[in-house]
């Protein structure tokens, strides 16, 4: 007997490997899945300049800060109680200084257009169909750093703007970076400050919209994030106290059906020995100078000799370092 309808998710013609260059924009969601990836090894960036929801803003982050590699203005800076913002960056960048932020900011761009031109994959996670534009432009803006309302108008993106922003910023992209595949996603994270009908509204034209690149690209791929939770896994148990977020256990589930999509048996083989190392390396000891210490630093550094045997492509060196340092740590204790 069936009590919940799974959603089917085959497997990727195209695995992503970890020597594959992986970028990954959008929502907060995207951080859930970016950080799974970076634990494991992967060479991988997460919103390297902070959280984005609508694809307007998304598709800006792709031409006009990637592609073209536009500067921060200082004079484009908004302050607010002795703090600078911008329009389309995400308030983790807020900084006290005019200087620094420019600094700090187009820094974080120079590294981000490369990564960006040269990437195997890229992940787009859009969060919401609901825009906010700036009413002295008419720009829309990625976050609105607590503003009046009244210096904003919203509205609700139809599906051929969404369209239409994403479908030249994607091209303009395959122009320079002919290799790179994309793959699209809804997060499944609510947004019902916008009204529980009205985020619907906002999830269902995100998903039309994505409907309609994939049919006209082959080269575009779609994973089910949103219907996992919605559709698949459907109780809110799977949601943290705030009703609105993917519960930790709702997070390891999408990140299963991640691994059986685009890992193939080679990749998924390393894992178990990758975060073994990991844990291992994050294990505070309460004696650094036991002969049990000596021993858990040899038999990690057998496990460091073994991936980098199977796999001389990955980057151990952090936990090499740490294991090295420890065991030296203890010889010199041990010195009479």
């Amino acid at each position: 007997m069936k009590f919940r309808t799974e959603i089917e998710t085959p497997k990727s013609p195209i695995p992503i490997h970890h020597k594959d260059r992986i970028l990954m924009l959008g929502s907060c969601f995207t951080n859930n899945i970016g950080s799974k990836l970076e634990n494991n090894k992967f060479n991988v960036r997460y919103n390297p300049l902070g959280i984005s929801y609508n694809p307007v803003s998304i598709a800006r982050f792709i031409s006009h800060y990637g592609i073209d590699g536009r500067s921060i203005l200082a004079d484009d800076l908004w302050m607010l109680d002795g703090v600078y913002s911008h329009r389309d960056f995400h308030s983790e960048n807020n900084t006290y200084s005019r200087a620094s932020y420019v600094t700090d900011l187009d820094r974080k761009i120079d590294a981000y257009c490369d990564y960006l031109l040269t990437c195997d994959w890229l992940f787009l996670t859009l969060g919401t169909a609901w825009v906010y534009r700036w009413k002295d432009s008419g720009e829309v803006v990625a976050n609105c750093h607590k503003k009046p309302s009244s210096k904003f108008s919203k509205e609700l993106l139809d599906t051929a703007t969404i369209v239409d922003h994403l479908d030249k910023a994607i091209n303009r992209l395959l122009y320079i970076n002919p290799k790179v595949k994309v793959v699209l996603t809804v997060s499944p994270v609510r947004h019902l400050k916008d009204g529980m009908v009205e985020n619907n509204w906002s999830k269902s034209r995100l998903i039309d919209a994505i409907h309609m690149l994939k049919s006209e690209y082959e080269f575009i791929n779609y994973f089910p994030s949103y219907e996992m939770v919605m559709d698949d896994l459907r109780n809110y148990r799977y949601y943290e106290k705030d009703l609105l977020h993917p519960s930790d256990e709702a997070i390891e589930y999408i990140w299963s059906k991640f691994q059986y999509k685009y890992f193939n048996n080679e990749t998924s083989s390393l894992l178990p020995k990758i975060q073994q190392l990991v844990k291992a390396q994050n294990h505070r000891p309460m004696n650094p100078t036991s002969d049990s210490m000596v021993h858990f630093c040899k038999k990690n550094l057998a496990l460091i000799a073994e991936l980098r045997r199977k796999a001389p492509y990955l980057d151990v060196s952090k936990e090499l370092n740490h294991f090295n340092a420890l065991k030296q740590q203890y010889q010199q204790e041990k010195r009479p």
